[in-house]
């Protein structure tokens, strides 16, 4: 098993996309570190026509032209990357670097990256990157997001960098015995340039064989616990769609509606992402993580629950993914409270069934 930290930042505030490049590497020089190798991935949804200007300005990059489905992309990329061929030739990185210094005007490319590889985040020599054993055999199409693991630093290009939005990821390796290294010093040198972390998760990737089995063992757990939350849950109703988008809610599952619904559970509330009216955590005593969610759905009178669990070596598929059509206030509260105690149940009564496949999660996990 190999162990790595990865952290998320927004500079927009700092600097705009097509200048990222040159602050980091100044950033590099002023912090006396260093990176070995080069990928990258840009692309369209709209065909070859702006690859195609692209190539018109740098004919060089033409061979890391790829066929995906919607036309083509540049892509350092190769059929065999999930063995380590990602990497761009050297004597191409000035045009690589100019091209994205080309970014979002002339050249409006809408997806894509630039990863540094091999940084020497604690003074060591590149190691061979780990990739990601559920995205072998990706094609092209999927590759605008990195999907292996190293010491590297990425700037990446998404649809919204319009609303000042300019993502970096930082990649660290930690793994270490008898558990891995604390990464925070490293993140503490680079918050002066970057800024706080937006986000933080630790990953960790297993082998081909180790994945595939925690893999199977997830689903027959999935499965199992998906056909017993969907037999106790009450049926959904369903009500003539009539779309008010512009009705408050409150009275589906407000905070005071869930907290209430929650009580006396042990699942702790979490802001979770703003198109959710909810998210409730809780850690059982095996380290797993459970999570449920109440999402709010765009008609105004809807609103949707699921469960996933995780340890640092599995996660399981949305559990009991359910919608819930409310006509009448309080509707909600019966339907929320059953969900919360049934989430609890499955706490208890199947974290000992999860640990006998999968184990402990170690607290080291957690920690960012």
């Amino acid at each position: 098993m190999r162990v790595f930290d990865i952290y998320w930042f927004n500079i927009a505030d700092k600097v705009k996309f097509k200048d990222t490049q040159p602050y980091l590497k100044n950033m590099f020089a002023e912090l006396g570190m260093r990176w070995s190798d080069l990928a990258f991935s840009v692309n369209c949804v709209s065909g070859d026509t702006v690859i195609s200007k692209v190539l018109e300005k740098f004919p060089k990059l033409k061979k890391y032209c790829r066929p995906v489905e919607y036309g083509s992309m540049l892509c350092s990329y190769t059929e065999n990357w999930s063995s380590g061929e990602l990497f761009a030739d050297k004597e191409d990185y000035d045009g690589i670097f100019t091209l994205l210094s080309k970014i979002p005007r002339p050249f409006n490319i809408p997806f894509g990256h630039i990863l540094l590889n091999g940084v020497n985040w604690f003074g060591e020599e590149p190691v061979v990157p780990a990739a990601d054993p559920d995205w072998e055999g990706a094609d092209f199409s999927m590759l605008s997001n990195v999907h292996y693991y190293s010491n590297y630093i990425a700037q990446h290009r998404s649809y919204n960098d319009g609303l000042k939005y300019n993502s970096i990821s930082v990649c660290i390796e930690t793994t270490c015995a008898p558990e891995p290294r604390d990464s925070s010093a490293v993140i503490e040198k680079l918050i002066p340039y970057l800024g706080k972390p937006v986000g933080a998760s630790t990953k960790c990737v297993f082998s081909k064989e180790e994945s595939g089995r925690y893999h199977e063992l997830s689903e027959k757990h999935s499965e199992s616990i998906q056909s017993f939350m969907k037999s106790t849950l009450p049926d959904t109703k369903k009500y003539p769609f009539t779309p008010n988008y512009t009705a408050p809610i409150p009275h589906l599952a407000d905070i005071p509606t869930m907290k209430k619904a929650f009580a006396g559970t042990d699942f702790t509330h979490k802001k979770g992402n703003s198109g959710w009216l909810g998210e409730y955590d809780c850690l059982n005593s095996h380290g797993h993580l459970y999570r449920a969610y109440i999402q709010k759905i765009s008609d105004g009178c809807t609103f949707r629950v699921w469960l996933e669990i995780s340890g640092y070596n599995f996660k399981t598929r949305r559990l009991a993914e359910l919608d819930y059509c409310m006509k009448e206030e309080g509707e909600s509260m019966p339907i929320l409270r059953e969900f919360a105690l049934l989430c609890a149940k499955i706490r208890d009564e199947y974290g000992d069934k999860l640990a006998a496949d999968f184990g402990d999660t170690p607290e080291w996990y957690y920690r960012l």
